[in-house]
């Protein structure tokens, strides 16, 4: 199975620092990111996903470097990341999805994109992937829930269950 995370809210909270990159303000950004963690549990699911032999990819609208930045820093078992410099067009165009799936040479139907917008959804389903709606990062739940996500899960243990059954 390929798994195909967003990363911010999803892997980590950038939420207090999402106004330094829209100023580009990229020094400072890179400082404030490195100061942040990862959302509880997610180090553990990756770790857990990728010895239950899934490739793993990171699918962000922001600069590859920060979610390489983070792969790095924690260690994270990543196969791949695909970042905004590789792609150009915003969810839900699935060209970033089909991009880490070329890169990991997997198929969309043995694939699940993990995600908290709407937009993932979209280009989840677009792309022929299955949708995973990560609602604890989600800045609207009843909105995710209602763009008909594959699956919706509120924790990232319930997630990690998920994964660990596939």
């Amino acid at each position: 199975m390929t798994l195909l995370f967003d990363f911010d809210q999803v892997l980590v909270d950038t939420v207090r620092i999402s106004g330094l990159r829209t100023a580009r303000d990229w020094a400072t950004y890179r400082r404030e990111l490195a100061q942040l963690r990862p959302v509880d549990g997610i180090s553990e699911l990756l770790t857990l996903s990728k010895a239950r032999g899934h490739k793993l990819a990171i699918v962000t609208q922001s600069p590859g470097f920060a979610p390489t930045l983070f792969a790095r820093k924690e260690n994270w078992p990543i196969d791949a990341i695909v970042g905004w410099h590789d792609y150009r067009r915003r969810k839900p165009d699935p060209k970033c999805l089909l991009v880490a799936l070329r890169k990991l040479q997997a198929t969309p139907a043995e694939s699940y994109h993990i995600g908290d917008l709407p937009a993932d959804t979209e280009a989840a389903r677009r792309a022929g992937i299955g949708a995973i709606a990560a609602a604890w990062a989600a800045p609207d739940k009843a909105a995710l829930r209602a763009s008909r996500p594959d699956h919706f899960f509120e924790t990232v243990e319930e997630l990690s269950e998920f994964i660990a059954d596939l």
